[in-house]
């Protein structure tokens, strides 16, 4: 059997077609990402967004994982407790000291997924009212927040520190 040199270059091209094809199959698709069940926090930042009438408000951004997408929950009537924890941290000589602020900064994270079956991940946004604190605890200024979340199946997440934050002086 006779090969002419056409034929040849028809050949090399269809290999190569092929190879282009497999090449675009293959790395087209986007990954599926598989997290642990715990979820999982990283501080993003910690934003002045509001100061009017002396009410200083801030937003916390914050970056989530979960493994099996069970984050969030629904409040009832009957809770008294949030699933997203936060705590106020102030600094006193070069010291930070935790604040029972008697859950005035816990947040609810809706349900992001009904069947809690998926890995997710995701931003979640916090409007944190800090008007009370230059009052009640002058002469602290600089203070910082802890932060975590916990799922509908109780996995608590990591532990996260916000920056420091100066309260603006009226």
């Amino acid at each position: 059997m006779e090969y002419s040199i056409n034929s040849n270059r028809l050949i090399i091209w269809r290999l190569a077609g092929m190879l282009v094809f497999c090449w675009f199959f293959f790395t087209a698709c986007e990954p599926h990402y598989k997290y642990p069940v715990e979820p999982y926090l990283e501080f993003v930042s910690l934003e002045h967004i509001a100061s009017v009438q002396n009410i200083e408000e801030l937003r916390l951004l914050l970056k989530f994982t979960d493994g099996d997408g069970d984050i969030g929950e629904t409040p009832r009537p009957s809770d008294t407790a949030e699933n997203l924890k936060i705590m106020l941290f102030l600094k006193e000589n070069e010291q930070w000291h935790c604040v029972d602020t008697f859950g005035s900064f816990g947040a609810w994270v809706t349900p992001l997924l009904s069947s809690g079956e998926e890995s997710i991940s995701g931003t979640i946004e916090v409007p944190l009212n800090v008007r009370y604190i230059r009052e009640l605890y002058f002469p602290t200024d600089t203070i910082r927040f802890e932060c975590w979340l916990i799922d509908r199946q109780n996995h608590h997440s990591n532990h996260v520190f916000t920056d420091e934050y100066v309260i603006v002086k009226y």
